[in-house]
């Protein structure tokens, strides 16, 4: 039975990835085919799956397996990834970060003035910010 696919973050098949289904008593481990498929004699019923892949970070989900609905596994690589949600705002409306990264990184915030011109924000909305 399909159970679903895994991809990364631009939809692109993971082939190799691991995925353990844990129930009770017994766990199932299936492998990704190279169009990112997972096929299996799971029982239907509900899961907290765990997938896996060398080059992206591990995840812990719940799906409920059917045999008409594949569930779709989304992972994270470990490059960085950023990006400023909501995507654009009107002036004076409130935007914040969004950061993917596994090594330690600085953030500084400039404000365009709608030409190829930046400055520096103004005090108190540089931030730099150290994650994991």
């Amino acid at each position: 039975m399909l159970i679903g696919y895994i991809s990364d973050e631009n939809h692109s098949a993971l082939c190799g990835a691991v995925v353990e289904f844990p129930q009770r008593h017994r766990s199932w481990t299936l492998t990704s085919t190279p169009a990112g498929a997972l096929y299996g004699d799971l029982p239907e019923g509900d899961y907290e799956a765990i997938a896996c892949c060398a080059g992206f970070g591990s995840k812990r989900t719940r799906v409920t397996v059917t045999a008409d609905h594949p569930h779709l596994f989304r992972l994270l690589s470990d490059g960085f990834l950023g990006y400023m949600w909501p995507n654009w705002c009107r002036s004076g409306e409130m935007s914040e970060y969004r950061v993917h990264s596994v090594d330690q990184f600085r953030l500084d915030l400039s404000v365009t003035d709608g030409t190829r011109n930046s400055s520096p924000a103004t005090a108190g909305a540089t931030s730099t910010v150290t994650g994991r």
